[in-house]
């Protein structure tokens, strides 16, 4: 991943790969952990800088992984500042299952967490 990273920016290939020490390589599964979270939270800011105060949905897709444990996956949908629709894929998490009770907690942890503002949810038909 590393790697794949520093190929897209000089500056990570010159200091993550040629100036660290030999056992210096940030290639660790809790580095690599680590920098995944680091990668999540600037994607969904960014999704939140695009959305701003503007009305959004969120929809929530019931899937399951290969270990077969239920997950929630988020997508926001809005309208940009162009007037364009967009759906943003934001978040994943696992769940005990699918109850109305449970999407509830998990819609209110995402907007609490996120800082969204429940009145900016709209209901799509």
């Amino acid at each position: 991943m590393i790697k794949l990273l520093a190929s897209y920016n000089d500056k990570v290939a010159q200091f993550m790969l040629e100036n660290t020490l030999y056992n210096a390589k940030y290639t660790s599964h809790h580095i690599q952990k680590e920098i995944l979270h680091i990668f999540s939270r600037k994607v969904k800011s960014h999704i939140l800088e695009e959305i701003g105060d503007s009305k959004f949905c969120i929809i929530f897709y019931e899937t399951h992984d290969e270990s077969k444990k239920q997950q929630i996956t988020t997508v926001l949908r809005f309208v940009d500042k162009d007037g364009n629709i967009k759906e943003r894929f934001f978040d994943i998490v696992h769940v005990k299952d699918t109850t109305t009770a449970t999407l509830k907690k998990e819609l209110s942890v995402i907007l609490f967490r996120q800082n969204l503002d429940v009145s900016n949810i709209c209901g799509q038909g």
